[in-house]
């Protein structure tokens, strides 16, 4: 999308629609500027700055530098003036051109400032008493929208412009879309969608959006579209949005979650359950077991827990996801017998979630939560990088104080066989023995 193309067109729109009429661009020069507004004004363009390059580190220093600015304009003018103060944001905006272009700002801290910006200019732009000056900025604003740090401003389109005017410039773009190149037509669809939605009309946004393509092709479009449906009150249109099969894995997850909160917003019960089900056959959910129960009638939830159960039981999900699903449902004596009769399938390096499954295993079932210590003990060791050692250490100390309270190793070698395996198979970590000792 060219720069000057798109500005000379919403300027345009501006001053040829009837909702925008207006005496044209109100300059800050048509009004007495205020001696604080000009000592901001100067501060502001002062960030600009030379071309020096703003690293990395110098980065969030330079965001604080920012945010102090846009602290002294939201105190100091936007209280007495607000039309000045809407000025002095405007021009703290522009000054992304040559900030993001003159930095390394991938931690995103100084695009946060002009997130802050973008929706500071929003809130004092609805309050406005003069709407044409509003418009006016910020169809300057979105003229230019190189490093997305302006993005939200297509959000807030709904608190600027009316509706009509901002179908209008949809409907002019839209017929212009043709004589763009795929990437700046892909970046363009992208935020007249965002005006569509800002308004709250799924339908436009799906027209822009999906440009008449099957949803099978673009599926993670498509999603994005049935949840803007969700969000604008139309789940009746997501549905249709929804209405195609033939995909697995997480696309299906993604699909079935959206078609639950379509149903559910229709009272479609019915329907509701076979998503769930569908979904918990995939994964082996606890929370999608928990719905299914709690929507069956009383005297079919203990039926419907009973046969959830066997169904995870004998299914192909890995140990470690059924082990989880009876922690998670409260049958901890379940999940043990799950551990213990697959205890050398669980692996060490998905430490986070085989912590969490020993920790309500530990007090009452010390021989399940051993096995998830051991296998999460032998993944630090076998990675030899010694700065993980102490995690190691605690693991061990955890399956020592274990040791005592375990009376039937059920077939598991015991803590002392165990432990000279280790201490065979890692013999040269001197740097975890030392600790050991």
């Amino acid at each position: 999308m060219k720069t000057l193309d798109s500005f000379q067109l919403v300027r345009d729109l501006a001053s040829r629609y009837p909702d925008c009429d207006s005496q044209g661009p109100l300059l800050p020069l048509n009004k007495k500027v205020s001696a604080a507004s000009k000592r901001l004004a100067k501060l502001v363009d002062s960030l600009n700055g030379d071309s020096c390059f703003i690293p990395y580190r110098e980065s969030f220093r330079f965001a604080e530098v920012l945010h102090a600015a846009l602290d002294r304009i939201e105190d100091e003018i936007i209280p007495s003036d607000p039309e000045e103060g809407l000025w002095l944001v405007a021009m703290f905006i522009e000054t992304d051109l040559r900030i993001i272009a003159h930095g390394d700002d991938s931690g995103g801290a100084m695009a946060e400032a002009y997130y802050r910006a973008c929706g500071l200019f929003a809130t004092i732009a609805k309050k406005l008493e003069n709407p044409n000056y509003a418009r006016e900025l910020f169809f300057r604003l979105i003229a230019c929208t190189d490093y997305g740090t302006r993005d939200l401003l297509f959000d807030c389109a709904n608190q600027i412009l009316s509706p009509a005017v901002v179908k209008h410039v949809i409907e002019v773009w839209l017929a212009r879309l043709e004589q763009l190149d795929t990437e700046e037509r892909w970046g363009l669809s992208i935020r007249l969608g965002q005006l569509a939605k800002s308004i709250g009309d799924s339908l436009l946004y799906e027209r822009i959006r999906m440009e008449g393509r099957d949803p099978r092709e673009y599926l993670l479009v498509a999603f994005d579209v049935a949840r803007c449906h969700l969000e604008c009150g139309n789940p009746e249109e997501a549905l249709v949005m929804l209405s195609f099969e033939g995909i697995e894995g997480r696309f299906m997850s993604e699909r079935n979650e959206l078609l639950a909160k379509a149903y559910e917003a229709l009272g479609r019960e019915d329907k509701l359950r076979e998503v769930f089900l569908k979904e918990f056959h995939n994964t082996g959910y606890s929370n999608k077991a928990t719905r299914l129960i709690e929507m069956a009638p009383e005297v079919e939830k203990q039926s419907l827990r009973a046969e959830l159960d066997q169904f995870v039981l004998k299914s192909a999900l890995d140990p470690t996801r059924q082990a989880g699903y009876f922690v998670e449902m409260g049958d901890l004596n379940t999940a043990e017998q799950v551990i213990v009769s697959n205890h050398s399938a669980f692996n060490g390096d998905f430490y986070d979630t085989l912590l969490q499954l020993a920790e309500p295993l530990k007090e009452n079932h010390p021989l399940a939560a051993s096995v998830l210590y051991r296998a999460t003990m032998e993944s630090v060791l076998n990675r030899a990088i010694s700065k993980y050692y102490p995690h190691a250490v605690r693991y061990y100390k955890y399956l020592k104080k274990l040791n005592p309270r375990i009376k039937d190793w059920k077939g598991i070698e015991d803590h002392l066989t165990y432990w000279r395996t280790i201490e065979t198979k890692h013999e040269r970590k001197s740097a975890f023995w030392r600790r050991i000792e």
